[in-house]
Order: structure tokens, then C-alpha cells, then sequence
């Protein structure tokens, strides 16, 4: 794979913030949802790379329209390069668990809780196309992709839909360890299936400072005004960046060795989720990480509740609200930059994602398919109860956002 420098470009990060907020504002509204926007950029980066004219245009507007085609894909080359170099998997570290209580929930000493942690930071991207048999994408596309993406063109007989769908989703199956089930459905397979573009991304990762299993008890959790379900609470007392103004709080709640964050947005209404995710954006997220008093870490009682969200998204309504319609069209489509000539279009984008949220950490995975068709610390105790609908962000350090979503 191509070597390229890491780029610190602010457009890069603001757009792909707006990104992620225009599709939590038209998907995360109602009901819990969960998806990846790092898949679905790096998907349409691929797509990018043989787009022309308007096509490409419309694409580059929502990297930055101030960025050049190089930039933009060694940007995304840099992640993935970037990724691999931060991984660890150790099953027990000489370290015992920071800023962590000895005692349980009764005030008894529990002298098992020095015992060291295991360490766990994974995170992983996959890229693929699979294309019909016979069906040969240009030699600069193909040498291009596998360059900057390491992705791989791997030939499959689409004829057979049931057999082809088979094949392209055991191979994100065992990627994602089993998370993401049937990302291609064999009845979107037919005989104008001419590419399948595959990424995938799978992430495991412990918190830096883990919860106590014997901490963690049920409570309510109020997911609307007639509706209050139980949930498993974990609680422990940590310190963290926080923030709270009028409209929420946000708290950031590190993982190990702070390669990532998951950053809770908690409005201070107890159901004015809705309300929030429409008036939140990048500017105030940005305002916000940067601000005095989030960077002052403070003691805080976290209660957070173990949670699993699955989620499927069809974002092809999201890209043309954003400006990219034409790739969708066949009579503007220009994708040439793939095959050269102007007949083939996309015709579907499906995005599976899930996520799991226990004491230990996270474990989260995402899938897209795209298909194409001819054609200073204080001392003070605070209190962070996680009890109603939240909006979450995974991110790493350098504020890519590896995946989003919202709890009801």
C-alpha cells in the first residue's frame, strides 16, 4: 500500500463532522440507530477515484471543496496505515486499573480489583471489489485503489446471485467477527450486476479505566414519556472531560491508551434528544472539545448502561440531500474513471452496522456495499447518569469518526 504523510487538514475532519450530524439528523431521530462514517467515506473515496466532471464535483464537496484528489485519497490511505500501526491485543498488562475505587458497592475491600487488566485496542478497515466475470475496470483504477486503499478486485460469477451474495458475506462475516450478517441481499443481484465495492471496519477496544462488573446493577432507563425499560447500569467514579451547558452535556469516556474516545451527548431534557441532534453541529462540537473547561478532566460518578444496537441504513436518500445525485443517475453519471465510458452507475448502497457496550469496552463493526449496474483536575464529585436517550461518537485521536449513533 502506498506510504503516504499523515495530512492535519481541519476541512477534512469538519466535513466529515457534518457528514456524520446531516445523517444522524435524517436517521437517528426516532429509534436507536447506529452506522460507521469512515465506511461509508472510505466507500465513496473508492467511488471517487474513477469519478469525472460533475460526479467527481459532487463527491469532493463533501470531503472539501478546497481539497485536490490527492489529498483526499492519501488522507484516507494515512487512516488505514494509521490504524494498523495503533494495534494491541494483551491479555494482561503490568498496570492496575487507574482512578478506579477498591471497593464494591458495599464499601467492601475487594482485593481481586488489583489484579492487572487486559489490554485490548483493535481496529481494522477492509476494502474489496467484486466484479463480474469477464468485467475488467481500468488499469489505472485497479492499480489506484489498491495503492491508496489496499483494496483488492477479486472476480465472481453474479449469475449466480444466491452463490455470489454467499461468498461476498462470509467474507465481511468472518472480518467482522460475525457482527455483520447478510450486507448483500441475492435478490439485488441480477444480470446488470457488474461491481460489488465491499469496506468493512471492525473495532474492539477496553476502556482506559473499565467498569466494575460488581458495580453495575439494574435501573430505569426512560426511552420516551410512555415508555421506561430496564437496563443493566454500569457505575464506577473515573476522571473525565465533561461539559454541560443549556441544551446537554457531553462527556468523554476514553479507551485504552486514549487511541479512541466515545464521546456521550446527554441532553439535559430528559426527552429532548430530538431537539439536540437538530441543532447540533460541528462548529459547536469543535467549540466544545476545545473548550477550557472540558479540557479540566474532573472526579465524575459515571453511570452508563450496557447497550447492543444493530442497524441497517439505505443512504442513497442521504447523498443526494448532501449534493450527490448524479453517480445515482444514468443519463449524468460519469464514472469513467472505472471503466472508460460512461455506463455504469450505482444503483443501491447498503450500510449494516452494530455496536456492543459492556464494563470492558466497545465492540463495533460496520459494512458498506455499494452496487453498480451497467448503466488541572478537580477534586469535586459530579454526577454523569446516562438514564435517557443519549447520541454517541466514536472517534480516534485525531477526531476521525469511526462511528455514530443514538440510544432510545
Amino acid at each position: 500500500m502506498l506510504q503516504c504523510q499523515v495530512i492535519d487538514n481541519p476541512a477534512f475532519i469538519n466535513a466529515q463532522l457534518d457528514f456524520t450530524f446531516n445523517i444522524l439528523q435524517q436517521n437517528g431521530l426516532n429509534s436507536s440507530t447506529i452506522f460507521s462514517p469512515i465506511s461509508l467515506t472510505f466507500a465513496l473515496a473508492m467511488i471517487y477515484f474513477g469519478a469525472k466532471e460533475n460526479s467527481a464535483k459532487q463527491i469532493r464537496n463533501v470531503f472539501g471543496k478546497d481539497l485536490d484528489e490527492n489529498e483526499i485519497h492519501c488522507h484516507f490511505s494515512s487512516i488505514l496505515s494509521h490504524s494498523k500501526s495503533k494495534n494491541v491485543v494483551v491479555k494482561y498488562s503490568n498496570r492496575t486499573i487507574e482512578n478506579q475505587p477498591f471497593k464494591d458497592k458495599n464499601g467492601i475491600l475487594r482485593l481481586d480489583l488489583y489484579i492487572p487488566q487486559p489490554q485490548m485496542f483493535y481496529l481494522d478497515f477492509v476494502n474489496r471489489i467484486y466484479a463480474r466475470n469477464g468485467f475488467k475496470p481500468l488499469e489505472k483504477y485497479v492499480n489506484g485503489i489498491r495503492s491508496y486503499y489496499n483494496a483488492g478486485i477479486k472476480e465472481i460469477d453474479f449469475s449466480q446471485a444466491d452463490s455470489a451474495a454467499f461468498k461476498i458475506n462470509k467474507f465481511v462475516a468472518d472480518f467482522t467477527n460475525n457482527k455483520i450478517q447478510d450486507i448483500v441481499d441475492p435478490s439485488s443481484i441480477d444480470d446488470k450486476t457488474k461491481m460489488i465495492l465491499i469496506n468493512a471496519i471492525y473495532f474492539k477496544a477496553y476502556w482506559q479505566n473499565q467498569f466494575i462488573t460488581s458495580n453495575t446493577f439494574e435501573s430505569d432507563f426512560y426511552s420516551s414519556p410512555k415508555t421506561t425499560k430496564k437496563v443493566m447500569m454500569m457505575s464506577t467514579s473515573m476522571m473525565i472531560n465533561r461539559f454541560k451547558n443549556d441544551e446537554f452535556e457531553i462527556a468523554a469516556l476514553p479507551y485504552e491508551k486514549h487511541k479512541a474516545t466515545m464521546y456521550i451527548i446527554l441532553p439535559n431534557e430528559r426527552f429532548g434528544l430530538q431537539k439536540v441532534i437538530k441543532n447540533f453541529n460541528t462548529s459547536k462540537l469543535i467549540e466544545i472539545l476545545t473548550n477550557e473547561e472540558f479540557l479540566r478532566t474532573k472526579k465524575t460518578a459515571v453511570k452508563f448502561p450496557r447497550f447492543k444496537i444493530e442497524s441497517s441504513l439505505n443512504v442513497v436518500e442521504t447523498l443526494e440531500n448532501l449534493g450527490i445525485t448524479d453517480i445515482f443517475s444514468d443519463k449524468k453519471v460519469d464514472l469513467s474513471g472505472i471503466t472508460g465510458r460512461k455506463d455504469l452507475s450505482i444503483s443501491d448502497i447498503k450500510h449494516k452496522a452494530f455496536i456492543e457496550t459492556n464494563e470492558e469496552g466497545t465492540e463495533a463493526a460496520a459494512a458498506s456495499g455499494f452496487s453498480y449496474i451497467a448503466n488541572c483536575r478537580y477534586s469535586m464529585r459530579i454526577e454523569f447518569t446516562v438514564d435517557h436517550p443519549f447520541m454517541f461518537i466514536i472517534a480516534d485521536e485525531n477526531l476521525n469518526i469511526l462511528f455514530a449513533g443514538t440510544h432510545f
